[in-house]
């Protein structure tokens, strides 16, 4: 009797220990974070309590397992996952599930829309909209760069485009789960700004006829049309016009170049094409003198800033008025040769000196 007794005993203490040192054997675990934006990494942190020699087996719910003790995954979609944790501990077996642990967010969609198809004259004013998507989760914040500088946090912007040229614009969009997601438009917008600009060959003139070649260096992403205006009331829609002044005066020359979007620029150059005329003229207070006797030239020539006077007896003189008188007598050319840069004119006019002969006749007295 003692002998069943004692060995009850034992069988009661051996269960007794058994089933306290399994209840003692908990699984339990907890992730890093439980929530976010695809793809999303999770460490998890094994906290149960097993031996040493336990074995672990994780299965997340994404189709990916692991006998790590502390496992790290990554959710590539979006979607919420069970995951469950098995202990094996020689022949103990435990388990936990935590069902839709770890939920996923996909990232918000983005895209937007512009105002005038995106191109237009400088200054250009577009009207970004931003465009929802069926069952999106919210927007809480907007980043535009419309790859001027400029930038805005607005759901539906405006900007105006100051400068030439094409350019990209981004939006980043991000929603109220804490993920985001852009776009980017490669050269979207367009704006046109032709830039007029030209050259002439030449300035100036003093014969009174001047061709100029007008050489048309206007920048312009389009092709473009061209106007002169000559100013002397004529114009010319040639692109590198070859233009004939022929009379004397001062001419402000214009041009304007129209793009096919219709955009426009016009440059003047005030007071460009100059023409002036030479004429020598001048008169003689006397046609017929007598040799050493003065006479005055009055130079009348016009457009001149130079002269030249040679009287035909070896002598000149640059004086632009003067007297004159010749020591002998003969038949004499006055030429004045009146210049300005490079120009010139010459007029002649011809002279008579006379010699005086006084001959003294007797007187009869009787």
């Amino acid at each position: 009797m003692k002998n069943s007794y004692r060995i009850l005993s034992l069988y009661c203490f051996i269960v007794c220990n058994v089933l306290w040192a399994s209840a003692q054997r908990v699984v339990d675990f907890s992730a890093d974070k439980t929530s976010g934006c695809s793809p999303l990494i999770v460490s998890f942190s094994n906290s149960s309590t097993f031996p040493a020699s336990a074995t672990y087996l994780w299965d997340f719910g994404n189709g990916n397992t692991s006998t790590a003790k502390n496992p790290m995954v990554t959710y590539s979609s979006v979607g919420n996952y069970t995951v469950e944790l098995t202990v094996t501990d020689g022949a103990e077996i435990k388990s936990l599930k935590k069902t839709d642990y770890i939920v996923v967010n996909g990232k918000p969609a983005v895209d937007f829309s512009v105002s005038n198809n995106g191109e237009g004259c400088v200054p250009l004013t577009i009207d970004y909209t931003y465009l929802p998507q069926a069952n999106s989760v919210p927007v809480a914040s907007y980043n535009w760069g419309f790859g001027d500088g400029n930038v805005s946090s607005i759901e539906n912007p405006q900007n105006i485009y100051n400068i030439k040229g094409q350019f990209d614009v981004t939006l980043v969009v991000i929603d109220v789960n804490g993920c985001s997601n852009s776009i980017t438009k490669n050269k979207l917008i367009s704006a046109y700004r032709p830039e007029a600009k030209f050259g002439p060959d030449k300035t100036y003139d003093c014969d009174g006829e001047l061709a100029v070649k007008f050489n048309n260096s206007s920048v312009s992403d389009l092709n473009f049309q061209s106007t002169w205006t000559f100013g002397d009331g004529q114009q010319s829609s040639e692109k590198s016009p070859t233009y004939t002044y022929k009379s004397k005066g001062v001419y402000s020359v214009s041009l304007r170049v129209v793009d096919t979007y219709g955009c426009s620029s016009t440059i003047t150059a005030t007071d460009l094409i100059k023409l002036d005329k030479v004429d020598a003229a001048f008169t003689s207070s006397k046609d017929l003198v007598c040799a050493n006797q003065a006479f005055t030239l009055a130079n009348q020539s016009k457009d001149a800033d130079s002269f030249l006077w040679t009287f035909g007896d070896g002598t000149t003189s640059e004086e632009k008025e003067l007297n004159k008188s010749y020591s002998t007598s003969g038949n004499y050319t006055i030429k004045l040769k009146a210049v300005k840069k490079g120009c010139f004119s010459e007029v002649t006019k011809p002279i008579v000196v006379e010699h005086l002969n006084l001959t003294f006749l007797p007187v009869d007295t009787f």
